[in-house]
């Protein structure tokens, strides 16, 4: 909106002055020093300038107050300032809207994903229940809803890499040898694609993944037969390699599936009879992994993960003196995350409640600092470094952004309740100093506190005419 017009004011002129209004623009008068008139600078404000010749002084008038322009002068550095942290301030704002934005989608993502993943439980479960039930016990299925409380997920709202919950592997699956069995890119590529997109099956580590890919063998089944029966017991999974396929259920046809999805998982993870039936409407080939050797792919990743874990536990300055049996605890509860090049793992000033140790690449450290506009870079996080843990032994707000670099990061959390519980109490940890103080961070809570934004929009309307009044005072050069 423009600023509101300024009215001028002005004597009478002396004899043999020019007239303003006989002024060509970008023409002087040598008698305007002189005269008492007006000058209209750029922009096309009025302004009133009035002298004899020795002194000048000049007014605006402004929704019918009259201003003097060296008062106004002097107000304009500290405008500018607080123009500049209200802007900064609206940046942060703007920052903030932008992630709770991305959480509200992914909790979205996430509820969608579980009331999926709940469907197929039940389908389990009903299997499981049967009419020799003991009387008075409550429905099982009954007690399993759908409520928010059981659908939350964590506050730094990201999707972690986690084990599959299966049934208790035997003693000796881990003697069990892993066969691999050739295979071309392109196949190896259908059945990750089909892993990761497998609700249950999606949440496997990357080592486990590719055991599973490794050790799939061909089989050809003709059209008319069923590859798997719905109420008959599961010993296998399936990936759909070539041909057609008919999901059935009580006999009725629930649709098609099409090749590159994964089928039959429930039965290996849950020992259970199978939900449901799927038939080859044409000569079909599939990929197919034994139950035994499912776990033993379970058992020995597993096992590799937590030794792997907890070398890397040992490589952390902090952690490396904890006693054995403490660190092993801490390799249980570690998840995988993996953050691409560019992502903000954290945001100055969100809440958290997870704790990051890198395992692969390198973290970029941001923070608000006095006197500059923009986030500073503070420091570089490489493998070893540990970020994260300020906001869960007191602040509860990040105090920094940490930004995954090329070509991006892998990191292994702890949520905040197992961090309290195993390490919560280093005093290193506690105790640690990262220079905030020294080097004048500014937490977000402390910026420009209850600096209305009215008065800012207020001061936007007039500040034209005050870089219009600079311009003509010879201030700034126009």
């Amino acid at each position: 909106m423009p600023p509101p017009p300024i009215r001028t004011t002005s004597t009478a002129s002396k004899p043999g002055s020019v007239a303003p209004s006989s002024l060509k623009p970008g023409t002087t008068s040598g008698k305007v020093g002189q005269a008492v008139g007006t000058c209209i600078p750029q922009g096309g404000h009025r302004i009133s300038r009035m002298g004899n010749g020795a002194s000048s002084s000049a007014h605006v008038t402004i929704d019918g107050e009259t201003y003097d322009m060296a008062k106004l002068k002097v107000l304009i550095p500290d405008l500018q300032k607080q123009v500049a942290d209200k802007t900064m301030r609206i940046s942060q704002m703007n920052s903030e809207l932008v992630e709770k934005d991305r959480q509200l989608k992914e909790r979205d993502e996430d509820i969608k994903r579980l009331k999926a993943e709940v469907d197929k439980l039940k389908s389990v479960l009903e299997l499981k229940v049967t009419d020799a039930a003991l009387p008075g016990r409550p429905d099982i299925l009954s007690t399993i809803t759908e409520d928010s409380q059981f659908l939350g997920v964590p506050s730094d709202n990201r999707t972690k890499r986690q084990g599959v919950s299966a049934e208790s592997p035997s003693s000796n699956q881990n003697a069990i040898e892993l066969k691999h069995v050739d295979k071309d890119f392109r196949s190896k590529q259908l059945i990750k694609d089909a892993v990761l997109d497998n609700d249950f099956l999606k949440n496997l580590d990357s080592t486990q993944i590719r055991e599973i890919v490794d050790c799939m063998y061909e089989k050809a089944v003709k059209k008319g037969n069923f590859i798997i029966k719905e109420g008959e017991p599961g010993q296998h999974v399936y990936v759909a390699a070539d041909g057609e396929f008919e999901v059935q259920k009580e006999d009725k046809v629930l649709g098609k599936m099409h090749t590159g999805r994964a089928f039959g998982e429930l039965a290996i993870l849950y020992n259970c009879t199978r939900t449901a039936s799927v038939k080859a409407i044409t000569d079909v080939k599939v990929w197919v992994l034994d139950r035994q050797m499912f776990q033993a792919i379970m058992m020995k990743t597993g096992l590799q993960r937590r030794e792997e874990n907890i070398r890397f536990l040992k490589s952390v300055s902090m952690l490396r003196d904890l006693p054995s049996d403490k660190l092993a605890k801490v390799a249980d509860v570690l998840e995988i995350d993996f953050f691409h090049e560019g992502e903000f793992i954290i945001r100055e000033g969100c809440t958290g409640d997870t704790f990051f140790l890198i395992n692969k690449g390198e973290v970029k450290v941001t923070q608000t600092v006095v006197g500059h506009n923009e986030p500073q870079e503070i420091r570089k996080l490489k493998r070893g470094d540990i970020f994260g843990e300020k906001a869960l032994l007191g602040e509860d707000r990040r105090t920094a952004s940490c930004i995954a670099q090329p070509p991006g990061v892998e990191c292994l959390t702890i949520d905040r309740e197992s961090f309290n519980q195993l390490i919560g109490d280093i005093n290193e940890l506690r105790n640690k100093d990262y220079g905030d103080k020294a080097r004048g961070a500014q937490r977000l809570s402390q910026l420009t506190p209850g600096f209305s934004s009215t008065t800012v929009d207020r001061w936007f309307q007039v500040l034209p005419l005050f870089f219009n009044v600079c311009c003509f005072w010879g201030v700034f050069v126009c």
